[in-house]
């Protein structure tokens, strides 16, 4: 495909995803609202630091990763607190996204992939919603595509401008959610089987594992200097005891009640850390008690995560939850042909490590949906190339019938 008919179709694809994204932003929500408490508690930490206050207006916060609501405080100092522009700058960074979508898909196979590619994400309509919650997915869609692609640059290339890439694009991932660091682990594992050169190995555990690690640990210190407590991520420990415990259940984030012994104990906390730790020595003291039954528990909400008809969105009718989940039920099932055709090239075997991995690290948890939905991208790869070789094939075909 000529140069400059593949800018046009991507300029194309791009502005045709962002009116999708706006005329959902007008029809189906409320543009000038937020909707769900969580992104009204990113919200307002972002305006407290665009003011210029501290982080910790309520010192819960500080079991908020810190990522996200700095990200929003630099939108919040360009357009103000106007929730409908930071939504319409959200939607440029959704650009971005496709952006990166789409030379994800040319660096792993070539422009015309990469274009349907960027094509489908366009159309998926969790890319679509997502970014306009205000949730740190909003980033954290954007982040992955661009780590994958950095990732993908240095198996095919390994230069220093692409691993400080990948480096900078985890660093704020894991700032944004700390599990992102489970992608650089994987990466390095992947370069030992592999059989990578030894000193790329290093270089790699150096900058995609040692610096975000650093990175974030310095958020916890200055944690342990403001409030005397190495605080780094989000509330663990709440999310453990909410996955273990005598009432909990095998679906995500499940809303158990809390046993009145643990509420008794919780009325006596002095202060949030104080109550971080009484969940995580719940939790530890079930799992401890109840193996088997946690096993069984961890391995049911895993499965629940990959639910097409997930059990969190409890407000939906049947109609709306099985008319929402058509378009994952055939990303999954398309990308089982995909990940077929694809399953002699390594790189497949490292973008299904990464999703699995973090699929179980948050599936674990009684997390929602949408912690998946970020990594929903490697899926969907799998799906276009299957659709890729459909076309090919049909091309081949109609050539064949010609000659």
């Amino acid at each position: 495909m000529k140069r400059n008919n593949t800018l046009f179709w991507l300029l194309s694809i791009i502005c045709f995803g962002c009116c999708l994204q706006i005329l959902f932003l007008f029809i189906f929500m409320d543009p000038h609202i937020l909707e769900w408490p969580d992104p009204n508690n990113y919200y307002s930490i972002a305006k407290s630091l665009a003011s210029g206050d501290s982080y910790s207006i309520d010192i819960e916060n500080l079991y908020r990763s810190p990522g996200y609501p700095y990200f929003l405080s630099f939108i919040i100092r360009l357009v103000g607190s106007n929730i409908l522009f930071i939504r319409l700058v959200h939607v440029g960074f959704y650009a971005v996204f496709l952006i990166g979508v789409y030379c994800l898909g040319k660096e792993w196979k070539e422009s015309k992939f990469g274009l349907l590619l960027t094509f489908v994400c366009s159309l998926y309509p969790y890319f679509i919603y997502l970014p306009l919650t205000l949730y740190p997915e909003a980033l954290l869609i954007f982040i992955s595509s661009w780590i994958i692609y950095f990732l993908l640059r240095m198996v095919n290339e390994f230069t220093y401008y692409n691993l400080f890439m990948a480096c900078l694009f985890i660093s704020v991932g894991i700032l944004a959610r700390p599990t992102y660091i489970i992608i650089a682990f994987t990466f390095f594992f992947y370069l030992i089987i592999v059989k990578t050169l030894l000193l790329n190995r290093l270089k790699v555990f150096i900058f995609l594992i040692i610096i975000p690690v650093f990175i974030l640990s310095l958020w916890g210190y200055r944690n342990l200097k403001v409030h005397d407590h190495f605080i780094i991520s989000t509330a663990a420990s709440k999310n453990l005891y909410l996955s273990f415990n005598e009432n909990a259940t095998i679906y995500t984030k499940s809303d158990c009640p809390i046993p009145e012994k643990i509420q008794k104990k919780l009325a006596l906390a002095k202060n949030v850390f104080e109550e971080d730790n009484i969940y995580k020595a719940s939790a530890i003291e079930f799992i401890k008690q109840n193996k088997l039954h946690s096993f069984y528990l961890a391995s049911f909400r895993i499965i629940d995560l990959w639910n097409p008809i997930p059990h969190t969105s409890t407000n939906y009718s049947l109609l709306k939850k099985i008319l929402s989940s058509i378009p994952y039920s055939m990303i999954v099932l398309l990308a089982f042909g995909g990940f077929y055709l694809l399953r002699k090239e390594s790189f497949s075997y490292l973008l299904i490590a990464i999703f699995v991995l973090n699929t179980i690290a948050n599936g674990v948890f009684a997390v929602s949906v949408r912690y998946r939905l970020i990594f929903d991208i490697i899926l969907i790869m799998f799906a276009t190339y299957y659709i890729y070789s459909l076309i090919l094939r049909y091309k081949e075909r109609k050539l064949e019938q010609r000659t």
